[in-house]
């Protein structure tokens, strides 16, 4: 993925249609993470590929359904590049909020969503429960998780959004 241009493309896609003048900013620090999701990597910090993203990447569980965290307008739901099926939302002209690395993207661009409407679904396949508790024997509790990475762009800049979601705080 070229990172550099990439905010030229997702801003591109930004429109007038979904003008809430400013709405979203008042909910700074509330948005919700999926349920069960764990801080895995930070905005730009160097994830395992040695790159530094602009996002947020939660840890979730396979087949989890990830909802929208607030309303918006579906801009793109998808294959994009090497991401895996994306999920972009405008919640107000210019803001966009990225998903990637679902397994299953839901919608279709121009779909209006409120809050807690689907966005898509994590990849992974049917475990069974005798399978899951084998397997977590080492208790790391990342087995049967996938990696969901999370980006907000406020026109062609990046925002952090652990100043835009309410998560858990960090153990020590």
């Amino acid at each position: 993925i070229d990172w550099a241009t990439t905010p030229k493309a997702l801003s591109s896609l930004a429109s007038s249609a979904t003008d809430q003048s400013g709405a979203f900013a008042a909910l700074q620090g509330t948005l919700s993470l999926p349920r069960s999701a764990v801080v895995v990597g930070r905005f730009q910090e160097t994830d395992d590929d040695g790159a530094r993203r602009p996002g947020l990447t939660v840890s979730v569980p396979k087949r989890s359904l990830v909802t929208s965290p607030v309303a918006g307008t579906l801009r793109y739901a998808g294959p994009l590049l090497d991401l895996g099926e994306v999920a972009i939302l405008e919640p107000e002209q210019g803001t966009l909020l990225v998903y990637a690395g679902l397994g299953h993207a839901l919608g279709s661009a121009g779909d209006i969503l409120r809050p807690g409407a689907p966005l898509g679904f994590m990849p992974g396949e049917d475990t069974r429960a005798d399978q899951i508790l084998i397997e977590t024997r080492d208790g790391t509790g990342h087995v049967g998780r996938e990696k969901l990475y999370i980006e907000i762009r406020q026109g062609e800049d990046h925002s952090d959004p652990s100043s835009w979601f309410d998560l858990p705080e960090a153990e020590d």
